[in-house]
């Protein structure tokens, strides 16, 4: 095997490979929905949702919240109520 066969094998799998994570990426970010409730776990977070831009919640209740304010319906997830939400929308490790 020559060393432009095997640099054109080398290109042709990188190309591969690159178009099945462009795929992978294009469908991760259309996707509206990551993370669907399936009603096995009735607690009282009322989550339904959670997608990469939106999260929907039935009458969610936050207690450490200072209001007494329930979550209802489908929202972007940087909206300005929600803000308050995001440590447990978005966990992150901290140091």
């Amino acid at each position: 095997m020559s060393l432009k066969d095997a640099k054109s094998q080398y290109t042709l799998a990188g190309s591969a490979a690159t178009l099945v994570a462009v795929v992978f990426v294009t469908v991760s970010f259309c996707t509206p929905y990551w993370l669907i409730s399936d009603g096995l776990n009735p607690g009282i977070r009322k989550f339904r949702r959670l997608g990469l831009w939106e999260v929907c919640f039935d009458y969610f209740f936050e207690q450490y919240y200072r209001y007494d304010y329930e979550f209802r319906g489908c929202r972007w997830i940087f909206d300005r109520e929600y803000r308050i939400l995001r440590p447990l929308l978005e966990p992150r490790k901290c140091k």
